[in-house]
């Protein structure tokens, strides 16, 4: 008798696991630091130090320029002194592009001397196309990570404002309208906060709004009296320049394992231009 063919078993099913499933893509956290924001990866692909020190120029020097404009100009300037076409540089007060170049030069110190070289052309190339992208990559990051966090700052019994947008905001919500017009626009009155939302009544430039001030108040006789020593204010900065999760502490550093953007740009002090930023954020 014949014996008949034994089919032959199927394979044996792989038990699907978290390794062998399609990974999901994340979004780059806006709330991070600029190290933070290489995420897992931070080891193998790290944030263009060029493209860093772009971002870090639009938060403390100048909120946007061209810099292929100002780094031609600057090297031209060079060049003449270095000719002795000219006696002197000029000073930054006289010259604004001349003073965002030499801040950019002190920012990145081997950057003159690779200018000034025959291979100069090709790297003021690449050093104004890296700052391009990081001052408009840190002013996106900026916005998107404290569009979220003010919301939470911010919201209290009298009215939210929602995290994921900035519609909404403005005069067009209680909350953010008391902390935006001066003091002697009742916000509270309906037919005032919609004359200020329809720019029927604007506020003049010499009329500071109250998230400005010292526990949002604001003395109409002494403008100067808290000024700038707003909790926000403190917070926004502090989610800049150091992280995120520091927003909320007392502390001036924190423990995280990541440098935040201030220490990544060896930054001591706060200047000007930068509490500038943090104003209009």
């Amino acid at each position: 008798m014949s014996s008949s063919p034994i089919p032959s078993s199927p394979p044996p099913s792989t038990p699907v696991t978290s390794q062998n499933q399609p990974s999901k893509r994340t979004r780059a956290n806006s709330n991070a630091s600029d190290s933070e924001l290489a995420g897992s990866r931070h080891k193998r692909c790290q944030t263009d130090p060029l493209v860093r020190t772009g971002k870090h120029v639009a938060r403390t020097i100048y909120i946007k320029f061209h810099a292929l404009s100002v780094l031609q100009h600057g090297v031209e300037l060079l060049a003449k002194h270095d000719a002795g076409e000219i006696d002197e540089l000029p000073s930054g007060h006289s010259d604004k592009q001349w003073r965002i170049f030499s801040d950019i030069m002190k920012l990145i110190p081997d950057a003159k001397r690779k200018l000034t070289a025959e291979t100069g052309d090709e790297y003021l190339t690449r050093l104004a196309s890296a700052l391009d992208e990081g001052i408009a990559a840190g002013r996106s990051d900026d916005t998107n990570g404290l569009k979220k966090a003010i919301a939470d700052w911010v919201s209290s019994s009298e009215g939210r404002i929602p995290r994921s947008s900035k519609s909404g905001r403005g005069f067009h919500n209680i909350v953010t309208a008391r902390l935006l017009a001066p003091p002697r626009h009742n916000v509270h009155d309906s037919a005032t906060l919609r004359k200020l939302r329809d720019e029927i009544i604007r506020p003049s430039a010499n009329e500071y709004p109250p998230f400005l001030y010292k526990d949002f108040t604001v003395d109409p006789d002494n403008l100067i009296d808290g000024l700038f020593e707003s909790e926000l204010l403190l917070k926004a900065a502090k989610h800049i320049l150091i992280g995120p999760s520091s927003a909320d502490s007392l502390e001036t550093s924190t423990r995280s394992t990541r440098l935040g953007n201030a220490a990544l740009n060896n930054m001591h002090e706060v200047t000007l231009p930068f509490m500038a930023y943090v104003c209009a954020q």
